[in-house]
């Protein structure tokens, strides 16, 4: 069985990183190993999917079963797909108003004969998950914003300038 944990200290509010990582339909769009993915269920505890990744012609499928607690936790349990065991967590500690601790875990375990080669594929993408997930917050924040008030509270939009 594979582990892979990555942690970081990144310059985004916990809550704006968690909702990142909770919204697996916009992963394709940031995630350059993620080809699909299918958001089965959403709810205030949990999210299911089935996320396919893939380089050239080697493709790897699994559906989660995750339970949440916004914007700290996040628990992922294999559902089906490609795996004998698939099981991960994300954990998200506030640092203040603009920064959070950031720990990813993931246990894994294919079950296919490709396992060297689609085993690499998976390590690639969750050794890389942490930065891809930060690198789409400074993106976001770029094209929308945090202000503070003179009260103190924020508000994020765009002031209409290019």
């Amino acid at each position: 069985m594979r582990e892979i944990r990555r942690d970081a200290i990144v310059p985004h509010p916990a809550d704006r990183m968690y909702e990142l990582i909770e919204r697996v339909e916009d992963y394709p769009q940031f995630l350059p190993w993620c080809l699909a993915t299918e958001l089965i269920e959403r709810s205030e505890s949990v999210v299911k999917a089935t996320v396919e990744v893939g380089v050239r012609d080697l493709r790897v499928r699994v559906t989660t079963h995750n339970e949440k607690r916004a914007p700290e936790f996040m628990a992922i349990h294999l559902q089906g797909g490609s795996f004998r065991h698939f099981h991960g967590q994300w954990q998200l500690r506030p640092l203040g108003p603009d920064g959070c601790h950031i720990v990813f875990t993931l246990q894994f375990e294919l079950a296919m004969r490709a396992e060297a080669l689609a085993g690499r594929l998976i390590e690639h993408a969750a050794d890389r998950m942490v930065d891809a997930f930060v690198q789409r917050a400074d993106a976001l924040a770029a094209t929308n914003p945090v202000t503070v008030t003179a009260m103190g509270a924020a508000s994020t939009g765009s002031s209409g300038m290019r």
